[in-house]
């Protein structure tokens, strides 16, 4: 799981988490992590990327028990969370829903040169398309 913190459009934190043992453990873990980053971090909001399906349901299962608890632990800290669909990221990154996962690494490596592996990229890009789309949504309501 990767994470991705934007002040503006500056990238102010970034990484990975990896958690140990099995599948439970590892979401315990994660939303530790999480209630660690919000911690020391203080985020406004969370944006976070719907699981997809794709050839692999169960990776999505997984996928969607981690996003609840991120999802709890950022309630528990009174932090607003933003759901994305992937093409949703994508089109807001790149201009094209159906980007690939190397040309979303390649856009956000030209803006954020820092960031090299592709659970780094794609939570830099949820994070940079969420402040594209909220800013959208800013102009939009006047």
């Amino acid at each position: 799981m990767g994470y991705a913190l934007l002040e503006g459009e500056q990238l102010r934190a970034w990484g990975k988490f990896r958690g140990k043992g099995n599948w439970e453990d590892r979401v315990c873990q994660g939303a530790h992590f999480i209630g660690e980053i919000i911690r020391e971090l203080s985020p406004q909001e969370i944006a976070v990327e719907s699981p997809f399906a794709g050839a692999n349901p169960q990776s999505a299962i997984k996928l969607a028990h981690l996003k609840g608890a991120i999802m709890y632990v950022a309630c528990l800290n009174s932090v607003p969370v933003y759901e994305y669909r992937p093409r949703a990221v994508k089109k807001a990154i790149t201009g094209r829903g159906n980007a690939s996962k190397d040309e979303v690494r390649a856009f956000v490596g030209r803006i954020f040169s820092q960031v090299a592996g592709y659970d780094e990229a794609d939570a830099v890009a949820v994070a940079f398309a969420h402040l594209l789309l909220r800013e959208n949504d800013r102009k939009a309501q006047g």
